[in-house]
C-alpha cells in the first residue's frame, strides 16, 4: 500500500506499514542528468502490456524482489523484460549449442486475439542470454516479439534478434551504471528522512513531556527493491526504488 511518496525537498505524513518511492525518469540523451523525485504508485499486482513487433526494454538478470513482491515465483536465474512501465515479463530465446529446445505458444494482438506457436526456445536465463552479450544487471536492447507478431498482454513472449542498445549512439549510457548511481541518492534521502522523523518525534515529545512515541518506532528499511522500464513513447528510463517504512507500537 502506498500511503506516502517523498519528494526532493518535501515531506508527506507517514502512515504505519507504508511505502516510500524514490524515482527517477532519465532522458537517453546524455547532456540531461538523472533526478531523483516522487513517482506514482507502486503496483502490489502484475500489470502487463501488449508489445509491439519489435520492442525496445529492459532485461533484467535479477528480478527474484520485484517477481516476489507480486506474488509470483519463477527459476531464481530466469532473466525478465520490462518495457512500458508493465511488469517484469518471462520471456524465451532460441535454443543453442546443441540444446534441445521445446515448443510453445504465444497470445498476440493486442486483445491475444490470435496464437503464433514457435518451436526450439529455451527460458532466458543468465546463461542463455549471455552469448547476446548480456551480462549485467540491467541493459537496455531491442528485440523480435514472437515473430515479429507482438505480443499481448500476457506473462511471456518469445524474443530473437536481442540487440544491445546502451553505448550506442542516441542511448550513450548504461542503465546498470545509472540505477547504481540513483541508488546512492534514494538512499542518502531516505537516510535524511529518517534523520528528520527522529528530530521531529524528539521536539514534539519534549514538548509533549512524552518519554516516549505512542505511536512506536519508526524504522525504515536499509535497502530498496529497484524497479526499471524504458518508456518507448517519451524514451527515458524509469527507475523506482521501492523500500518499506514502519511507525507503529507492536506488542503480545
Amino acid at each position: 500500500m502506498i500511503a506516502s511518496l517523498v519528494h526532493r525537498g518535501g515531506l508527506w505524513a507517514m502512515a504505519a506499514w507504508s511505502a516510500v518511492l524514490f524515482g527517477a525518469v532519465v532522458a537517453a540523451r546524455p547532456e540531461q542528468e538523472p533526478t531523483v523525485g516522487g513517482t506514482s504508485s507502486a503496483k502490489s499486482d502484475p500489470v502487463f502490456k501488449a508489445l509491439p513487433g519489435k520492442a525496445i526494454g529492459v532485461v533484467v538478470l535479477d528480478a527474484q524482489e520485484v517477481l516476489a513482491a507480486e506474488g509470483r515465483q519463477g527459476p531464481r536465474d530466469a532473466a525478465c523484460f520490462s518495457s512500458g512501465g508493465g511488469s517484469y515479463r518471462w520471456f524465451y530465446v532460441p535454443a543453442k549449442d546443441g540444446v534441445e529446445g521445446e515448443a510453445q505458444t504465444f497470445h498476440t494482438g493486442p486483445a491475444g486475439e490470435d496464437t503464433v506457436e514457435i518451436r526450439g526456445l529455451v527460458m532466458a536465463t543468465r546463461k542463455s542470454v549471455a552469448p547476446y552479450g548480456i551480462t549485467s544487471p540491467y541493459t537496455l536492447v531491442e528485440l523480435v516479439v514472437n515473430e515479429e507478431k507482438g505480443s499481448a498482454p500476457e506473462e511471456s513472449f518469445a524474443a530473437k534478434g536481442l540487440k544491445i542498445l546502451e553505448g550506442t549512439d542516441g542511448y550513450r549510457f548504461t542503465v546498470t551504471d545509472v540505477v547504481s548511481r540513483l541508488r546512492q541518492t534514494a538512499e542518502s534521502q531516505l537516510r535524511q528522512l529518517t534523520q528528520v522523523q527522529s528530530q521531529l518525534e524528539g521536539q514534539r515529545r519534549a514538548a509533549q513531556g512524552q518519554e516516549k512515541n505512542p505511536l512506536g518506532q519508526f524504522e525504515a528499511a536499509t535497502t530498496s527493491r529497484a524497479f526499471v522500464t524504458w518508456l518507448p513513447e517519451s524514451e527515458r528510463l524509469r527507475v523506482e526504488f521501492r523500500t518499506r517504512i514502519s511507525e507503529g507500537e507492536y506488542v503480545y
